[in-house]
């Protein structure tokens, strides 16, 4: 469609702005109404596809159909098969019509089928049940519609208001009057059940008979546009042809945040001096309204009325109006969201209704006032197990005063010992924050014989047997009643397919269960984050689980959990630490009780930024939050080893770990290599490492360290590399096990091809692991010989992380042999500053002997160091080749170089250390 250049823009009002404006007319202007022009977005919020949408759709049936030479969907479409010149997928909705007339070629009656089904069974939003009651309870009492279904009439029939006209077809056009005694519903492409106009000549020219009923309305009725996109010919062609004059008053035409008015509609605006108005939503947008024109607006009155004509309808109708509080649109401006709460806040006024109060508190944005909102209904409302229900809820959840919760449960099961909603949540209280799994799982069961087909508690039934009794296929009984009471519950299908994944490992009947949980509800949070992790965690798609994360925080911006699981994400998997370490901080605003976030945050502090004083900090509030939290523990627990080496201190908290939870394979499994490496305690280590292989055989983590006391601490080299292969079956890409596997190639098998050939793989899996990095530096320096590829991976290694002292070590070394005296000397010096004197390892002798055999300002010192760890600590280099430094040493006629092969050998253990005694400066040292 060609759209006509403007030099103008149209007035562009805020919401305020109109609102003030209409209530300005129906106040001073009685002679003038408004016709409220409906397009398809009116509908969306009722669950009918838009015009868009629909257009979207057919084009990709007809890419499936029609397509045989593999393009893909857009390219497809430009390459203009379809015959639609200028069509593109971005435009779609502009060519509604015609994609209509292509999709249904040969079969029109098909096409007004699956109209049909689009619209059937759907019920009128809450914006259209706000538009009846304007259309009963004022003079704007027209709707004029480019839509087929039937929201309008069955909104007015819901609140049992007088019947609509309904002019559905042109022939019927002479019975629209200026004067009206019955809302008015004109449906310019007819209605959905009289051959309704959808194709190019039906679409583009408005029948006369309308162009005459039309002219006459708008003589007299304002037009307001609401989710109407000017797409079609015939009424924006209609709308064109109008002179300045013919329609009284101005058109308001209101867009969706975030998607403005075409071109077309623009130049419109400006012939006629209308405005436009970004709107947050049909349904928020028609709340303000009604707020305005209704007298005495009174949304509880409104329900006491769907009460009596059928309950199901009433509680669909207060979800939606709950809801406006909790959907927060990226587009929609703070002061439009402040607006509807307002609303909210004073739309309510019967103090004899318990939902009044309800509705009243959770429009109240302070926790303190919605408090005290609580407190005043139930002393009006002594008796209202409902509103008692509620309040425990928000005592429970936001003021964190569980004890007053409890009590508030009890109070609210004596007004209602039945009440199934309350049965089911004080059961989610009593597993959750009391633990008292006998007392949930009771209370569980009461709820189910109160309401044997609830969704929510046969669903939350399922979690607990899964979670807390192990009783996996007693859970997946449940889940399946509970999908069988409601197919489309979000909730109950992502918590199914989370089942599906982590307990019977069925991943393809877990990823079709999100996805069905997403067509359920395409922003549940909860089922977003959880397929983000298993997109991350099972299928390895790292891009599309980072988009459902962010799909997920679109959804809910402040969900702590997701905010948590996304700066991990961005840390292990993405390596932007500084994104990450945002992403954490932003989990802590939204809960900085957060016993899970405190501790991934603080693993963080001391792994990647080494704030250890920080990440000790974040560790003690983790366990301040949640005492028993045994990944908090037990992380502690391997901080307080690596960082702090409070050896006592760091098995107290493993142990307190393992009381918490004697199975968690981490706290296990890090506890055994804690026993292993500092306690020396072989059979105690090697017990703890089956104990973790019992509860997780698949621990790729626990096989590889177990791997490797096997090969260290056991020599049984063939067991060793039977776990090894293990390990690296269980996850084929743990950078760690690769390289250490590798390590054990070169060490114990001598196989060096085999060897070089892990560690490319470790490097693939990981491009920054700088143990592997080093590691395969080692491996080209002393085996392949290649120096200049070796220092390129030292140089690698030492970017991925600057402040080991390892790497930094091994470096020197190299360039000592290179004879790059100056340069290796400094990297030597920033290596010896990180060495830990207090428990030295292999790489503290290594340095030691590089600054004896190379840096004469060290000598003495040196020498004295050495001495120290060879005969105080038993400290050996293996087979570590010190023949590049000696050759050096000797080049720069050290005064010692007798003695230097010698003292090699003891380091590599192939001489006594008494072999040193004769050795006057050892002696001296």
């Amino acid at each position: 469609m060609n759209e006509p250049a403007s030099t103008k823009s149209p007035l562009e009002w805020t919401v305020a702005g109109v609102l003030e404006e209409i209530a300005s007319l129906n106040k001073s202007m009685p002679d003038r109404s408004l016709a409220f022009l409906l397009g398809s977005g009116a509908s969306f919020s009722s669950g009918i596809s838009t015009g868009k949408a629909m257009a979207e759709n057919w084009l990709n049936e007809l890419h499936i159909r029609e397509c045989r030479d593999d393009l893909d969907r857009n390219t497809w479409i430009a390459s203009n098969t379809l015959g639609i010149d200028g069509l593109t997928w971005d435009h779609a909705a502009e060519f509604y019509p015609r994609i209509f007339e292509r999709r249904f070629r040969g079969d029109p009656e098909s096409g007004f089928a699956a109209l049909e089904a689009a619209m059937d069974g759907k019920e009128p939003s809450l914006g259209y049940s706000l538009l009846a009651e304007i259309m009963q309870q004022t003079r704007h009492k027209v709707v004029v519609t480019t839509n087929f279904d039937n929201l309008v009439a069955d909104a007015l029939a819901i609140h049992a208001h007088k019947p609509p006209l309904i002019v559905g077809h042109e022939s019927l056009t002479g019975y629209v009057r200026a004067a009206l005694r019955r809302p008015l519903v004109a449906k310019i492409h007819r209605d959905l059940f009289l051959d309704p106009k959808n194709d190019t000549v039906g679409v583009g020219t408005l029948e006369k008979g309308w162009t005459e009923a039309l002219t006459r309305l708008f003589k007299h009725y304002m037009p307001l546009v609401i989710g109407y996109g000017g797409n079609d010919g015939s009424l924006m062609g209609f709308l064109n042809s109008l002179k300045s004059g013919d329609i009284t008053g101005r058109i308001i035409w209101c867009y969706q945040a975030g998607s403005p008015p075409s071109a077309l509609v623009k130049s419109l605006l400006v012939n006629h001096g209308g405005v436009m108005v970004a709107i947050p939503g049909f349904d928020e947008f028609m709340l303000q309204l009604a707020a305005k024109l209704i007298p005495n607006f009174d949304m509880a009155k409104i329900s006491s009325r769907i009460e009596d004509l059928g309950k199901k309808r009433a509680v669909n109708y207060r979800e939606q109006a709950q809801n406006l509080q909790k959907i927060v649109p990226a587009m929609i401006s703070g002061v439009d969201q402040q607006a509807t709460r307002q609303v909210l806040v004073e739309a309510f006024k019967d103090p004899n209704d318990w939902w009044s109060w309800e509705m009243r508190a959770r429009a109240e944005a302070d926790p303190e006032k919605r408090h005290h909102i609580y407190l005043e209904g139930i002393t009006m409302l002594p008796s209202s197990a409902e509103l008692m229900g509620n309040y425990a809820l928000f005592l429970a959840d936001t003021r964190k005063d569980f004890d007053a919760a409890e009590a508030m449960y009890k109070r609210a099961l004596e007004a209602d010992p039945k009440s199934a909603i309350n049965l089911g949540n004080y059961a989610v209280f009593l597993k959750d924050t009391r633990k008292d799994f006998d007392a949930a799982e009771a209370m569980y069961k009461r709820a189910l014989e109160a309401d044997p087909k609830s969704a929510i508690n046969l669903g939350n039934y399922a979690v607990f047997l899964k979670d807390t009794r192990k009783d996996f296929d007693a859970a997946e009984a449940m889940y399946k009643r509970a999908l069988e009471v409601d197919p489309k519950n979000a909730n109950n299908l992502g918590n199914y397919a989370l089942f599906l994944d982590d307990n019977r490992k069925d991943f393809d009947a877990a990823e079709a269960m999100y996805k069905r949980a997403l067509e359920a509800d395409p922003k549940n949070a909860n089922a977003l984050g959880n397929y983000a992790v298993f997109l991350k965690d099972t299928r390895k798609d790292f891009d599309a689980a980072e988009a459902m994360l962010k799909r997920a925080l679109e959804a809910d911006p402040k969900n702590a959990i997701y905010l948590g699981i996304y700066a991990v994400f961005l840390k292990n998997t993405r390596k932007d630490f500084d994104a990450a370490e945002a992403m954490y901080k932003r989990a802590l605003e939204a809960d900085p009780k957060n016993a899970i976030n405190l501790g991934n945050y603080a693993l963080f502090l001391a792994d990647t930024r080494k704030d250890f004083d920080a990440a000790e900090a974040m560790y003690k509030r983790a366990l301040e939050a949640d005492p028993k939290n045994a990944n908090a523990l037990g992380n502690y627990a391997l901080f307080l080893d690596d960082n702090r080496k409070d050896f006592d201190a760091a098995e107290a908290m493993y142990k307190r770990a393992l009381e918490v939870d004697p199975k968690n394979a981490n706290a296990l499994g890090n506890y055994a290599l804690f026993l292993d490496d500092n306690r020396k305690d072989f059979d105690a280590a090697e017990a703890m490492y089956k104990r973790t292989l019992e509860v997780d055989p698949k621990n790729a983590n626990a096989l590889g360290n177990y791997a490797h006391f096997l090969t260290n601490d056991r020599k049984d080299f063939g067991a060793a590399e039977a776990i090894y292969k293990r390990a690296l079956e269980a996850d084929p890409k743990n950078a760690n096990n690769l390289g250490n596997y590798a390590l054990f190639l070169k060490n114990n098998r001598k196989d060096f091809d085999a060897a070089e050939s892990m560690y490319k793989r470790a490097l693939e899996a990981d491009p920054k692991n700088a143990n592997a990095l080093c590691n395969y530096a080692n491996f080209l320096k002393n085996h392949r010989k290649d120096f200049g590829a070796a220092e390129a991976m030292y140089k690698r290694a030492l970017e991925a992380d600057p402040k080991d002292a390892i790497n930094l070590g091994n470096y020197a070394g190299l360039l000592f042999a290179k004879g790059q005296m100056d340069e290796a000397r400094s990297v030597l010096d920033i290596a010896i500053e990180l060495l830990n004197a207090k428990q030295p390892a292999t790489i503290n002798a290594e340095c030691w002997m590089y600054a004896y055999c190379c840096a004469p300002l060290a000598y003495t010192n040196a020498l004295i160091e050495l001495k120290r760890l060879i005969s105080e600590f038993s400290i050996r280099t293996g087979e570590w080749d010190f023949s590049g430094v000696i050759a050096q040493a000797l080049k720069a006629n050290h005064p010692e170089s007798e003695w230097l092969p010698r003292l090699a050998d003891v380091l590599a253990d192939r001489a006594s250390v008494k072999t040193l005694d004769a050795w006057t400066a050892w002696k001296a040292a």
